[in-house]
């Protein structure tokens, strides 16, 4: 009798445990993109997305995927200036992996790392420096200035395991391979990146995505990391007024000390943020059709 419960038990428990598998796997988390009818093949308009858009708070990124029967359209908007200055000098990719594994199969870096180099105004390494010292990273950015650069010049992308290719391709916009990437700020400061992908490069059998809810893919952003210029040997590690924060008992180092070593924690710290990449992966994503 005690043999019979003690299996009746564990039958009950294996069942249990069995179905909060199954109810796990069938409420896992689906991005689902959003259709798209405009045949002029240009995202312009992120309002009649607004149900498609998400915010990711680590990246500080707000983000959208779009697609018709040809192309993928990824939209990306930032208003984080210290995220826009990492995007700008240390380069911006879109990475996808069609079975959705959140790994680096596939890429696009737009900007590349260093296409910026001294075009941000006052955004290069020696005014980073004084930045660093003075405790503050509120460098401006001159937004007319790096759209027209953007218009003009600023048009070259890199392409990553495209075609099987070992290797990166650098190619530029308006490409044979129809891969197209935009970014211009707008009246506000807020960074918007568009970029326009053919179905047929990112899967070998893109009506199986289109027409299979089943079939997941997953995407991710990366920024790049801009590097530390470092101080020279006469330099002010802590920047500001020497021994500034620590002659206060430390209370500058709270914010209390005005230009002490307060500002400098604040210039070290916002450096520290330069210099790590902005990243995260959506998982589990599929297309829809009309």
């Amino acid at each position: 009798m005690k043999y019979s419960l003690i299996r009746s038990i564990a039958s009950v428990l294996i069942v249990s445990f069995l179905l909060v598998l199954v109810s796990s796997c069938k409420t896992q988390t689906i991005y689902k993109s959003a259709w798209y009818e405009n045949s002029e093949g240009k995202v312009e308009n992120k309002n009649n997305y607004v149900d498609n858009i998400q915010y990711n708070s680590d990246a500080k990124m707000l983000y959208s995927i779009i697609n018709d029967n040809k192309n993928l359209y990824v939209l990306l908007e930032v208003s984080d200036k210290t995220v826009q200055k990492k995007i700008l000098m240390g380069g911006l990719t879109f990475w996808m992996d069609t079975i959705g594994e959140k790994e680096k199969q596939l890429g696009v870096t737009f900007p590349m790392k260093g296409s910026m180099k001294n075009k941000m105004g006052k955004m290069n390494k020696e005014e980073m420096m004084k930045q660093m010292q003075n405790g503050s990273l509120q460098g401006e950015i001159n937004y007319h200035e790096i759209n027209d650069k953007f218009e003009s010049s600023f048009n070259k992308m890199e392409l990553i395991g495209f075609n099987n290719e070992k290797e990166p391709m650098i190619v530029f916009n308006k490409n044979p391979k129809g891969i197209n990437t935009t970014i211009r700020f707008d009246n506000k400061g807020t960074l918007n990146y568009r970029a326009s992908i053919p179905l047929k490069l990112i899967f070998n059998n893109p009506n199986e995505f289109l027409s299979d809810s089943t079939k997941l893919f997953s995407f991710g952003f990366e920024t790049g990391a801009v590097k530390m210029p470092s101080m020279g040997s006469g330099g002010k590690s802590g920047g500001g007024k020497k021994g500034g924060g620590m002659s206060q008992g430390g209370g500058s180092m709270q914010g209390k000390g005005g230009h002490g070593g307060g500002q400098s924690a604040a210039g070290m710290s916002g450096m520290q943020e330069l210099s790590k990449p902005n990243k995260f992966w959506v998982k589990s994503t599929r297309l829809v059709k009309a």
